[in-house]
């Protein structure tokens, strides 16, 4: 049952963005906006990831019991891996898109939202991918990693307000599931943290 869950929510992950994506490429386009366009949809494909990660660490007794602690956090570790590079990739296909058109779009508050999430994506992952050889101790490592609860309000109003992909109201209503499902996360764990029950 636990390999068909994560099977089911792997393909809908990828399929998902890859559907409302698609009718977005047309043919005989220049090279430049196929680099845009493949850019845009491994951002579509890191937020999706991104929530998934929010799930999986949020404590839900189910998804624990179907799925497993173990199988959930080996789950996490792989995916955190994989929007690392989707994000990396993201600004850099944009960025050749623009060269290769002959035009570099002005920074703006919202790029510049996007540049410190990926800053800040880099420091939490890099401080779980090499906490031995760096000699963390595990709370510190832990503690470092908690930026990501910094890091999902600065990817949603970077995508949410500058993604034209979100013209797609199919894509906007999943992005404000998405926000929810990170405000009830985060509640939980404050919750757990700090309210004594």
């Amino acid at each position: 049952m636990n390999k068909l869950i994560i099977s089911v929510s792997g393909t809908a992950i990828i399929a998902f963005p890859f559907v409302l994506w698609l009718p977005t490429v047309s043919s005989g386009l220049p090279a430049g906006l196929y680099f845009n366009g493949v850019g845009r949809l491994f951002a579509l494909w890191a937020f999706c990831l991104v929530v998934f990660q929010f799930l999986s660490i949020s404590g839900i007794g189910r998804l624990e019991k179907d799925i497993g602690k173990a199988r959930l956090v080996k789950t996490h570790k792989v995916q955190g891996v994989v929007i690392l590079i989707l994000l990396i990739l993201h600004p850099a296909l944009l960025s050749v898109s623009e060269l290769s058109l002959g035009y570099m779009s002005p920074v703006s508050a919202l790029k510049i939202l996007g540049i410190c999430a990926l800053i800040i994506l880099m420091i939490s992952s890099g401080s779980a991918l090499f906490h031995k050889r760096l000699h963390l101790a595990y709370k510190s490592w832990k503690r470092v990693h908690m930026l990501n609860y910094i890091l999902f309000p600065l990817i949603f109003m970077h995508s949410y307000f500058i993604g034209s992909d979100l013209l797609a109201w199919r894509l906007k209503i999943f992005w404000i599931a998405g926000g929810l499902v990170y405000l009830v996360v985060l509640s939980k764990k404050i919750r757990a943290k700090y309210v004594q029950v």
